[in-house]
């Protein structure tokens, strides 16, 4: 089965690698125009990406395909607004699709966190998700239509040892996701979140005791970028316009609700 879109631009965040870049990849091969955003992404890597794109999918034709780059660090609500700002004029304001996926770690055990290592993660990973979907429900609310997926991790569920931090902002996260629902659907705007598991990425490479996270996995492997890809194009897709208000984990089995 062909997955059917009904919108033609999309918003990431957290582009420049990993699970972002993985998603922005399988946009393009959908014929999505891109707007991506990240705090380490230049001209030089959108040629890179679009050159990847070209050598790894040659029989696709990329030529129609608008790929705008944006520097910007989520947590910053000033900047994020002048670039959402700068989107809107690009797309005449009408964007489709936010897929929420910038994020990062500060990991320390609790009496050795700082205040700065607290505030820098829920800054980023709940401040930020809640000012870019501010701004981009504001345009898709004039034309009643909009998907957005927010990437959040089991984390979020299960806790972690020296990740209070990050843990909190996705479990924040996940109860964010639901309320928007209600507030959205309405309009025919869906919201919902991917929990993640272990997902082979640089973020987790640097994982101390990688066996002893394998042994909790069913499948006994990390997943891939891909995996999460996958989840993001079905739920942006017609397929999945009654999904709503979800948080759908892909890990492996790791946690069974």
């Amino acid at each position: 089965m062909k997955l059917k879109y009904s919108g033609n631009s999309a918003i990431v965040t957290g582009a420049s690698k990993g699970i972002g870049k993985t998603v922005a990849k399988f946009l393009a091969l959908s014929n999505i125009n891109l707007h991506l955003i990240s705090r380490n992404i230049d001209s030089d890597y959108i040629d890179l990406f679009k050159d990847e794109l070209k050598e790894k999918f040659s029989s696709h034709n990329f030529d129609n395909l608008n790929i705008s780059y944006y520097k910007g660090d989520v947590s910053e609500y000033d900047s994020i607004e002048q670039i959402f700002k700068s989107i809107a004029l690009n797309t005449n304001g009408s964007v489709d699709y936010l897929i929420n996926n910038a994020g990062i770690t500060k990991d320390k055990l609790l009496l050795r966190m700082k205040p700065s290592d607290w505030q820098q993660v829920i800054n980023t990973n709940l401040n930020g998700v809640f000012y870019c979907t501010k701004l981009a429900s504001k345009l898709m609310l004039k034309q009643r239509f909009g998907k957005i997926v927010n990437i959040s991790s089991i984390i979020g569920q299960t806790g972690n040892s020296g990740q209070a931090n990050y843990s909190a902002s996705k479990s924040g996260l996940s109860g964010f996701t639901k309320s928007i629902a209600h507030e959205l659907s309405k309009k025919n705007i869906t919201i919902n979140s991917i929990s993640p598991g272990f997902i082979s990425t640089d973020m987790t490479n640097d994982l101390n005791n990688k066996d002893a996270y394998l042994s909790k996995i069913p499948l006994r492997r990390l997943g891939t970028t891909k995996d999460i890809a996958n989840l993001v194009m079905f739920l942006l897709s017609d397929e999945a316009n009654y999904i709503n208000g979800q948080d759908i984990n892909v890990d492996g089995g790791m946690v069974m609700k």
